[in-house]
């Protein structure tokens, strides 16, 4: 199996403030928030692209999807 590179290479530099107040008030206001990396930490972006960093706040899976999802999981 190839040897994964440190994930913390690939990860660019964040505004931490902007982060911080975007989690803030997404827990303040009971609402999702979501970090995500394209590609996936440790993999190679392809050729003349560059890594991004994907933030996402607000009522993302309502509550009624939410409990869809929760009565299909115990079934």
């Amino acid at each position: 199996m190839a040897k994964r590179g440190h994930p913390h290479t690939t990860i660019p530099v964040l505004p931490q403030k902007e982060l911080v107040a975007m989690l803030s008030a997404a827990v303040a206001n009971h609402d999702d928030f979501v970090l995500a990396w394209e590609p996936w930490p440790g993999e190679e972006p392809e050729l003349g692209t560059e890594s991004l960093v994907h933030v996402m706040t607000g009522n993302l899976i309502p509550p009624c999807r939410l409990n869809g999802l929760k009565g299909r999981a115990l079934l």
